[in-house]
């Protein structure tokens, strides 16, 4: 049971339904393996307020649901202890806390370690990872090297630091790099209120 800020209206119900359409494509029912050797991007661009937050943890839910390896992916830790304070009397804080990690986490992950990565504000993405930004290569090339499918939701304009890298146009760089297929797509409405 849904509860009604988690409720995908309109064109997030369009964007949710655009990442499991392909990912159904390519699993294995019986085994709830991904089949595809093709990596998929997907980038969700949106603006304050238009459900991206939404649509990412939709998109967990499903894919946890149907056994596929997925993680929700932030560099701020505050969603993560929130979504983690609010799931933690149903299920044990173990199985919670592995649903839900920091940008930095896939520096040595192993390739194609997870079925699915959905990365909320993808703009504040860092080059490096580490306190000293001294750690990895590149944290959206490791997060797509980690994942068979990875969903970023961004918003350029929200980028604040001068170390975020997190771009629309940059993770499809990196993501034609690795010769993998991407999908774009937009969430326009504001559905905010005070």
């Amino acid at each position: 049971n849904i509860e009604k800020p988690f409720v995908l209206l309109d064109k997030q119900r369009e964007s949710f339904n655009l990442v499991m359409a392909d990912i159904m494509k390519k699993i294995d029912i019986n085994s709830s393996e991904i089949t595809d050797t093709k990596k998929k991007v997907f980038i969700i661009k949106g603006g304050p307020g238009t459900g991206k937050s939404v649509v990412a943890i939709n998109l967990l839910v499903k894919l946890t649901n149907m056994g596929i390896a997925s993680q929700y992916v932030s560099k701020n830790a505050a969603p993560r202890s929130v979504y983690t304070a609010k799931l933690t009397g149903s299920f044990k804080r173990t199985y919670i806390n592995n649903l839900f990690t920091g940008s930095g986490c896939f520096v040595d992950a192993p390739k194609d370690a997870y079925g699915a990565l959905v990365v909320d504000e993808a703009h504040r993405l860092n080059e490096k990872s580490g306190l000293y930004s001294n750690i990895g290569e590149n944290q959206i090339l490791e997060i797509i090297k980690a994942a068979k499918f990875s969903v970023f939701f961004v918003d350029d304009r929200q980028r604040i630091h001068v170390k975020d890298i997190g771009s629309k146009n940059y993770i499809k760089e990196i993501a034609e790099s690795e010769n993998a297929v991407v999908y774009m797509t937009q969430l326009s409405s504001q559905f905010r209120c005070n």
